[in-house]
């Protein structure tokens, strides 16, 4: 396909779009949000597994368990 056909066959359909770009925003930010959340993850994790399986400190042994399953809800 030719490139002048190409931008316009993708114009043409962004006007399709236009309806929904309130939902089209949304889903894009929460799509932002999730990928920050799950490189975030490991940095939060970190301190309570180094803490618990290196470290042996009897506290993050005891509230380990339970900070990581209060992570995940």
């Amino acid at each position: 396909m030719k490139p002048e056909k190409s931008a316009k066959l993708y114009i043409r359909l962004l006007g399709y779009l236009r309806p929904y770009s309130l939902v089209f925003s949304i889903s894009i930010f929460g799509m932002i949000l999730a990928a920050a959340t799950e490189v975030a993850l490991p940095v939060v994790i970190k301190p309570f597994l180094d803490g618990t399986f290196i470290d042996k400190d009897p506290s993050l042994m005891t509230w380990a368990p339970i900070a990581l399953i209060l992570i995940f809800l």
